[in-house]
């Protein structure tokens, strides 16, 4: 793979990122998620709501910057961190990632770990000490990478508005 090059993600990029977002889903979250909810996933919806989101950098929880990972041309995965967790019982000082997707063909190849770090400088940059994010709770992988980053289960649960299947909240120092 060519040297992975990280950048703000415009509006243009919708369908490139809506398009890993639904490959990573499908494939990343078989056997956790159902397969009906697997296969309604659908790029051309997915590509209005990031259109949507960039455009007003409103994001799904909130003001957001999203991140790309391209290699050469391609995007190869994304990262998005909204300013201020919307968790209630979390301050201000808390940013979240709401969400961090990779091509399920890039995977193992650094390109979650370079987004992550990303995304963490960037919690960082905007006065953030603590950084937060939801994991569906059966996503082993995704707990494993998470955790060595530093991140940490810290008892809070939800249910994943489009899924439905649980979910857990992790957080980790941004060290500021």
């Amino acid at each position: 793979m060519s040297e992975i090059a990280i950048r703000p993600a415009v509006v243009a990029d919708a369908a490139a990122i809506a398009g890993v977002h639904v490959h990573a889903w499908q494939v990343g979250y078989r056997g956790i998620v159902p397969d009906a909810v697997l296969e309604a996933q659908s790029v051309s919806e997915r590509t209005g709501q990031w259109r949507d989101w960039l455009t007003s950098r409103a994001g799904p929880r909130g003001e957001s910057r999203t991140l790309l990972a391209q290699a050469g041309v391609s995007v190869i995965g994304f990262a998005t961190v909204v300013a201020t967790s919307s968790d209630a019982d979390l301050d201000a000082r808390t940013c979240e990632l709401a969400a961090l997707y990779v091509d399920p063909n890039c995977w193992r190849k650094g390109v979650g770990r370079t987004l992550m770090d990303a995304a963490m400088e960037l919690g960082r940059a905007q006065g953030s000490e603590e950084m937060s994010l939801w994991v569906l709770t059966d996503n082993s992988a995704a707990r494993a990478f998470y955790e060595t980053l530093g991140f940490a289960a810290d008892g809070a649960s939800n249910t994943h508005q489009r899924s439905g299947e649980p979910t857990l909240r992790m957080r980790a120092p941004l060290g500021v």
